[in-house]
């Protein structure tokens, strides 16, 4: 169990860092995934 907490908190750790450096062209790539309606209207 222990080290599946380990690799729960660093998984967490690096969500962050990744949020805190690069969320802006993460948002971008899943875009069209998450919208495609509004993506392919071009809104």
């Amino acid at each position: 169990m222990q080290i599946i907490k380990v690799y729960f908190l660093i998984l967490i750790f690096f969500l962050q860092a990744e949020d805190h450096i690069a969320s802006e062209p993460r948002i971008k790539k899943l875009e069209p995934v998450l919208l495609p309606g509004r993506h392919k209207s071009g809104i």
